[in-house]
């Protein structure tokens, strides 16, 4: 177990400083860059193992295959990867997961709508999603708990009807001022 912890430190080491080199120079996020930040999340995810997760890259559209043990680390995943600058999608279509309850993309959309939320909070510090809970079925995704504002419900539906593969979005989103 000690050398496993040592080899994810050792790999996610690397895969930063690679990234902090890359982005240095202010020139647009590669491929290689986006795979690298990709990796070293997933590798310091204690449910996820970057050795059975295949990443790819094409212009900033990811794609994951390889197995995972459930839906929600799936999910993990996914998310990871929507959130990471650069990449404009993900397609998880290429993971196996093990034990699944719902549907693969029910759950992606699901996963990649909550990762465009955790994109645009580290982008914008006035947008807040925290109590903003996903839900996908049959392509529609249902919002529901609670915003600090108006604005920030509005724009939390904006961004998962911006997702794709998005049939529709329901909003049961209650705004408290006191969040």
């Amino acid at each position: 177990m000690k050398q496993w912890n040592s080899l994810k430190i050792l790999f996610f080491a690397a895969s930063m400083i690679f990234t902090l080199n890359a982005s240095a120079v202010d020139a647009p996020i590669t491929d290689a860059v986006i795979i690298a930040k990709i990796e070293s999340k997933i590798a310091l995810d204690p449910s996820l193992s970057i050795f059975k997760i295949s990443i790819s890259s094409d212009n900033g559209i990811v794609k994951l295959s390889g197995h995972v043990n459930s839906d929600s680390d799936a999910a993990a995943a996914v998310q990871i990867a929507q959130s990471t600058d650069g990449v404009t999608d993900v397609d998880g279509s290429g993971l196996i997961i093990k034990q699944s309850t719902n549907s693969l993309a029910d759950t992606l959309i699901t996963a990649k709508v909550k990762g465009e939320f955790i994109r645009h909070q580290l982008s914008d510090s006035y947008f807040s999603a925290s109590g903003i809970n996903v839900e996908t079925t049959n392509g529609v995704v249902s919002l529901g708990g609670s915003a600090k504002s108006q604005e920030d419900a509005d724009r939390a539906v904006k961004i998962a009807e911006s997702v794709s593969h998005v049939s529709r979005v329901i909003s049961r989103i209650t705004v408290n001022s006191d969040q």
